[in-house]
């Protein structure tokens, strides 16, 4: 066999070298490096998941980094915004004043309803509006009668019926 390799023209010599050299190769590069290729294989996919974890988290900490400056801006205004408003207990206080000074007019304050804010030159007000004020008046000539009388009910007889 060799002695025919030897008698055949140099170039198919060679072609016969390189394709027994070629497949050497092969052999050895798909037996020896099959492990080490599916290392790397297997680092490339956890790249590529990591890869994407940090562009998620990239960009997750620059949404991070715009809500504390939008909290933060939001915050300054609500303090702003808190010191010009009423609280519920000022508003609550004034309904305990006012009922206060009606008792001791004898008076009774029926419906309390705070009005939408309202702005007066650089003040901002809260009106309340004050329905129903019932107050009772005892005179000496109806003490025997049927007792103290509202100024409504008052207001809406005829001058001249009672006494």
């Amino acid at each position: 066999m060799l002695e025919k390799i030897k008698n055949l023209q140099w170039h198919y010599q060679l072609l016969l070298l390189v394709g027994i050299a070629t497949l050497l190769y092969l052999s050895v590069w798909y037996f020896v490096t099959s492990v080490t290729r599916e290392e790397v294989r297997v680092k490339n996919e956890e790249i590529a998941v990591l890869e994407a974890k940090n562009e998620a988290a990239r960009v997750a900490t620059q949404r991070i980094n715009e809500f504390r400056a939008l909290y933060a801006s939001k915050s300054v205004e609500y303090e702003e915004l808190k010191v010009l408003l009423p609280e519920q207990r000022e508003i609550t206080n004034v309904l305990q004043g006012l009922q206060d000074n009606a008792r001791d007019s004898r008076m009774i304050v029926m419906r309390f309803s705070p009005r939408d804010d309202t702005q007066q030159d650089v003040i901002m007000a809260k009106p309340v509006e004050i329905a129903q004020l019932v107050a009772t008046v005892v005179r000496l000539a109806d003490v025997d009668s049927a007792g103290p009388v509202p100024i409504e009910a008052r207001r809406r007889e005829p001058p001249n019926s009672r006494g």
